[in-house]
Parts: structure tokens; sequence; C-alpha cells
């Protein structure tokens, strides 16, 4: 259950972790045309950071650590019902 309110309809809530000694909700948003990762530390309109899924893929995880594990998350999803959240990778 998350720690803070959010009130974005189209995020689908990964958990939380705890960061820096404070809880943090992750969520993974299909606002756009593209999927971001959502890293909630408070309740208030500002209290979050988010990048694009696919711009978190060629960061380094120390820099962002909650946005890395929400995408990590997202990553680990099974398929929904009108497709897949993100695609599994296949190795060819």
């Amino acid at each position: 259950m998350p720690t803070y309110t959010h009130d974005c309809e189209k995020c689908i809530s990964l958990g939380g972790i705890q960061l820096y000694g404070s809880p943090t909700d992750l969520y993974v948003c299909f606002k756009a045309s593209y999927a971001s990762i959502v890293a909630r530390y408070g309740s208030e309109p500002w209290e979050y950071t988010s990048a694009p899924a696919n711009a978190l893929r060629n960061i380094n995880p120390e820099h962002e650590p909650a946005l890395a594990e929400g995408l990590r998350r997202a990553e680990a999803l099974e398929p929904v019902s009108s497709g897949t959240v993100f695609p599994r990778r296949t190795c060819t």
C-alpha cells in the first residue's frame, strides 16, 4: 500500500522502498505515449521525481536509485490484459 497520496489514474503502483531512511513510493505511468517511472517522496504535488523509462536504461543506478529500482520492477511485471507493460528482452 502506498505511503503517499498519488492521484494519477494512469499510474500502476510498483510498491515502495526505503531510501535514505525515508519511504519512497514507486509507479510506472502511461499518461503519455511512453512509459515513465515515478518515485514519490511526499504527498504534495511537487514531491516526486520522474523520467521516461527509455532514458533510465542508460543511467548509473547509483545516481537515481529510486527510479532505477522502479524501472527494474516495471520491467519485471507480467503482461497485462491489453498487452505487455514492457516487452521482455530476449537474446537472439
